[in-house]
Formats: C-alpha cells, structure tokens, sequence
C-alpha cells in the first residue's frame, strides 16, 4: 500500500469506498504514516542523544579517574618528600639539642666549680677578715692594758 494521500484514496475507491470515505480515511492515514515517521525519528534522536551522554559520561569518568590517578600519586610523592624532610629536620635539632645539652652540662659543672672556688675565697677572706679583727682587738688591748 502506498503512503502518499492521492494513492491511499485511490486504492480505498477501488475497493469500494466513495470518494468522501477514501479521501477522510486516507487523509487521517497519511497523518497517522507521518505521525509514526515523527515518533520514530524523535525516538531515533533521543536514542542518539543517549549514547552521546553515555559516551561524554564514560569520558568524563575517565578523565576524573586519570587525575585521581595523577594526584593521589603527586600527593604520595609530595607526602614523601615531606616527611624525609621533616625527619631530617628532626634529626638535625636532636643533634643540635643534644649538643646543646652537652654544653649547658659543661657550663654547669664549671659553675659548680666557680661556686666551690667563690666558697672556699669567702672562707678565706672571712677567716683573714676574723684574724685581722682579732689582731685589732688583741692591739687595742695591749695599748690599753
């Protein structure tokens, strides 16, 4: 059967139907051919537009899980190069507080020593001072007796 209006008509009067039955139902066939050509191209169109989403989605997805990739590594290798740098600098101000220590101990034990030293000069000096206090006295009281 043909899908042209004139031709439905056609075909309807030789099978029997007049003229105004062919032309109403050809027409309405005609529209509903053209309908259906719509649909399909419509259904066509949607199912194109569907595959363009899923294919930019899969790219999209792809692309999100390369720079995961490429930054969780660079994150890993930064994170690397950060902690060998902190423990170096930690191993660095131990051992600069461990010398430090070292010379705080030395400087105490030398004023320790300066302290031994500044007792023993005040022991003297006091102990001279006394003797001296006593000679004095032990003058003044021979002058006077």
């Amino acid at each position: 059967m043909a899908s042209d209006p004139i031709s439905i008509s056609q075909e309807l009067r030789a099978a029997g139907f007049t003229e105004e039955q062919s032309t109403l139902l050809a027409t309405q066939m005609a529209a509903r051919a053209d309908d259906l050509v719509t649909k399909l191209d419509l259904d066509r169109a949607v199912a194109e537009i569907e595959l363009k989403i899923a294919q930019l989605d899969h790219k999209l997805t792809s692309a999100i899980q390369e720079l995961d990739h490429r930054l969780t590594g660079e994150i890993r290798a930064l994170d690397h190069k950060l902690t060998g740098e902190i423990e170096r600098v930690d191993h660095k101000l131990t051992g600069e507080i461990k010398r430090l220590d070292y010379k705080i101990d030395l400087l105490d034990q030398k004023v320790d020593g300066l302290e031994s030293r500044l007792v023993v000069k005040l022991g003297v000096m006091m102990a001279t001072g006394f003797g001296l206090l006593l000679a004095a006295v032990a003058i003044a009281a021979g002058q006077v007796g």
